[in-house]
């Protein structure tokens, strides 16, 4: 099993500092820098999602693997993430270095809303089964 790291926090973290630069964009630079904050927030939200469920995950970027290895052990995470997996995953690796941008502000902010209704969700307890693995109880 993959050692213990608050994935939730620290995409939280990445979420914000996503919103922040997005605040204050004023370039194409800092436009990259909150997409590629933004992949990442979403990577270690998926990642947090694994280690709940007691599994290793992949050490990826690929939002797509992320997403599908949650879906074969039977939690399947919102189907936005799906339907953009691989814009998702391009605002981590290409926006590392400097290829064109693939995604819009307004895309990036409608992002921004949906990740955080999804953390939100995740972080109430009232949103899991009775028995649910997902319970912060059943926290591993």
């Amino acid at each position: 099993m993959q050692s213990k790291i608050d994935f939730l926090r620290r995409a939280k973290v990445d979420l914000l500092v996503c919103k922040k630069t997005l605040e204050n964009w004023s370039d194409e630079l800092e436009f990259d820098i909150a997409a590629y904050h933004l992949q990442q927030a979403l990577e270690k939200t998926l990642k947090h999602q694994i280690t709940l469920l007691g599994e290793d995950f992949n050490w990826t970027h690929e939002i797509k693997h992320l997403w599908s290895q949650l879906d074969n052990v039977g939690y399947t995470p919102p189907e936005w993430i799906w339907q953009n997996h691989q814009l998702l995953t391009d605002f981590a690796t290409k926006t590392r270095y400097g290829e064109s941008m693939v995604a819009t502000k307004r895309e990036v902010e409608e992002f921004i809303v949906l990740l955080d209704e999804y953390i939100q969700q995740i972080e109430k307890p009232e949103t899991y089964e009775e028995d649910s693995v997902f319970k912060p109880e059943n926290n591993f």
